[in-house]
């Protein structure tokens, strides 16, 4: 069981199913699993107050059901519910003598769903306190793009490159389940882009009535 801060092992790695020679070295899974989900994921963590500040000093009516945050907290709970496959797959594997699993996958996993679950608390706190956007949640989304593609093109050049004697060993779970997961963080990344309008702002309705 190899050690989830990747001791002793180098972040390149060259060949995949020991036949294909990359000539642009990939990540190796263990950076892949830990310390590259474990990057935007401590950010989240770490700057969450900051949006929750400015959720509590919002003075906006809620969101319309209709906006680009209630297709974010859509996307949001679809993520959550693959990557908690994800690391219920991890678990059985650990627990499973039958594999050979690495730990990395359940630290890993068990990390970013913590943060996919604050993503949705916090995305439904804005969208009942009329926050439009929030800088934290796109540079979050924005790391988990960047950290996420050594792995996506890792996963994707093996299943191109696979041979067929290797067909039986390949992770086809965590390949499918990853390949939902990739192009959801990017739609959500895409749809942060976009501010949302609120109803109303709560000191001008004060006004008004």
């Amino acid at each position: 069981m190899n050690s989830f801060l990747c001791e002793n092992i180098s972040i390149y790695e060259h060949s995949i199913y020991n036949t294909t020679v990359s000539t642009f070295p990939h990540i190796s899974e263990c950076y892949q699993h830990s310390i590259f989900l474990f990057i935007p994921s401590i950010f989240l963590i770490l700057f969450t107050p900051l949006v929750l500040y400015a959720v509590y000093k919002s003075s906006n009516g809620p969101l319309e059901y209709c906006s680009f945050t209630t297709f974010r907290i859509i996307i949001s709970v679809i993520i959550f519910i693959d990557v908690a496959i994800l690391l219920g797959y991890g678990i059985y594997e650990n627990y499973n003598d039958k594999f050979n699993s690495d730990f990395t996958y359940i630290v890993g996993n068990g990390i970013l769903l913590l943060a996919i679950g604050i993503v949705f608390g916090l995305t439904a706190a804005s969208r009942n306190k009329g926050l439009v956007t929030s800088g934290v949640l796109f540079n979050f989304w924005l790391l988990l793009a960047v950290c996420g593609f050594p792995e996506f093109r890792f996963k994707l050049s093996s299943y191109m490159n696979m041979q067929e004697e290797d067909e039986q060993d390949f992770d086809y779970p965590r390949f499918y389940l990853f390949m939902i997961y990739y192009p959801l963080v990017l739609v959500q990344l895409l749809s942060s882009c976009f501010a949302d309008i609120p109803k109303y702002n709560i000191m001008d309705k004060k006004i008004m009535s």
